[in-house]
Formats: C-alpha cells, sequence, structure tokens
C-alpha cells in the first residue's frame, strides 16, 4: 500500500488545468468525504503546476490533458518525469 503525503492532516491535491469552476466542483466533491481531509490546489499551467510539484509533497494529481502549454499526453509525461 502506498503511503499518501499529507500537509497538517489534510491531503493535498493538486489540480493542473481546468478552469477555476472545475477547481471549486472537485472541493466540492472532496469536502463530502467523511474519512478524510483535502485540500485542493488549482494551478492554470503545466509549468507552474510542475514547479508546485517538484517543491510540496501531494497525495493526488488531477492533470487536464488539454493544457495551453503542453497539450496532450506530453503533459503526463512531463509531470511523470518531474515526480521522479
Amino acid at each position: 500500500m502506498i503511503r499518501l503525503k499529507m500537509r497538517g492532516g489534510r491531503h493535498r491535491v493538486v489540480h493542473i488545468g481546468g478552469s477555476a469552476l472545475d477547481a471549486q466542483m472537485v472541493r466540492e466533491a472532496l469536502s463530502g468525504s467523511k474519512n478524510e481531509l483535502y485540500d485542493v490546489d488549482w494551478i492554470g499551467k503545466l509549468s507552474d503546476g510542475l514547479e508546485q510539484l517538484a517543491t510540496s509533497p501531494v497525495s493526488a494529481v488531477l492533470l487536464d490533458l488539454r493544457l495551453p502549454d503542453s497539450p496532450g499526453i506530453g503533459g503526463l509525461s512531463a509531470g511523470h518525469q518531474g515526480r521522479r
């Protein structure tokens, strides 16, 4: 089992891409959890998201594959490489 990384007793989820409305919907969905607490950070660009991932532990990443600075599967590959 992989132990999820937490910050202050809360899971940190980084949402890269999408819109502010998408991020709000994710926050609302996760706020309904009765067992775990979540913080959702929304980041609009892949380059900013990768920088954030390199400096802070996270429990999960939600990645939009239609990002303006790295469309398609290339963003997923860059994200995976950045976490090694």
